[in-house]
């Protein structure tokens, strides 16, 4: 009898510990498994964001091959139309003053070098005109106001229209490509300003408030049709939203008919370091 409690005893103590092991055991596997089924999910909304990025990068990628492609588009109709038939003129008016004719007049010769003169220098001064809207000024050492005032002057120049400005204080330093990206934006928005309403009522507004940079440009024009919008390639608008995503910015766009347009790019500072470089 007593053989029979102490082997029932042992069994029972042996069963016992068997239980808590497994019991143990149990409660690591189900631990183990919620922290894998967590990290699964991890996983799967890592793998989701990621294919999102890749489809952004698809996307700005074939953007940008399109804004390269209009662009080369574009300097090739103004040298074209430019400086190439300047040029003609000026080779076509050489023929007319060869050294080994001398069966015209001095004053006919004198006339002709003129004119070659002048449609040289004004071929020269389009390339000029044309290369520096392609290569932006050196801007790393200027302030973000004085880079709005340089595209501002040179519209005003180039144009001989004038614009109004409201251009406050900005945080500095601001990152270079960041003033390159604004000073193309008011660049590019000013003379859509000139193309589109003759450079009416052109103004440039740009503040930072909250941390967040605004800069504006406006005209009084006639405004455009409800068709038009940031996707529209005529006033350039996407080139212009490729360039301000590009560094994590919104761009706005809006038109009245009869009560002009306006462009607006937004850019947070607080996201200058990652996105800007």
């Amino acid at each position: 009898m007593l053989t029979l409690v102490i082997v029932g005893g042992s069994t029972f103590g042996m069963l016992a510990v068997l239980f808590g092991i497994v019991r143990r055991g149990s409660r690591t596997i189900a631990l183990q498994q919620g922290f894998l089924e967590q990290r699964v999910g991890e996983l799967s909304d890592a793998l989701a964001r990621n294919e999102d990025l890749r489809q952004h990068l698809v996307t700005a990628t074939r953007r940008t091959g399109e804004t390269n492609e209009r662009l080369l588009r574009r300097v090739g109709a103004e040298l074209h139309d430019g400086p190439a038939q300047l040029i003609s003129l000026a080779l076509l008016r050489l023929d007319a003053i060869h050294p080994e004719d001398t069966s015209q007049r001095l004053e006919i010769r004198a006339g002709n070098f003129g004119i070659i003169r002048g449609a040289l220098a004004d071929a020269m001064n389009e390339i000029r005109s044309i290369s520096s809207g392609i290569a932006p000024p050196h801007l790393n050492d200027v302030t973000l106001r004085s880079a709005l005032e340089l595209a501002i002057k040179n519209h005003e120049k180039r144009t001989g229209t004038p614009v109004a400005r409201d251009i406050g204080e900005f945080p500095e330093p601001i990152p270079s490509l960041l003033k390159i990206c604004l000073y193309r934006f008011t660049q590019e928005g000013l003379n859509n300003a000139f193309k589109h309403a003759a450079g009416r009522g052109q103004k440039v507004s740009a503040s930072c408030h909250q941390g967040t940079i605004t800069v504006a440009v406006s005209d009084t024009g006639a405004g455009a049709t409800s068709d038009v919008s940031l996707n529209s390639e005529g006033l350039g608008l996407a080139g212009l939203r490729d360039r301000v995503e590009s560094l994590d910015g919104e761009l706005e766009f809006h038109s009245t008919v009869g009560s002009g347009t306006s462009l607006v790019a937004y850019f947070k500072l607080n996201r200058s370091d990652a996105s800007y470089g």
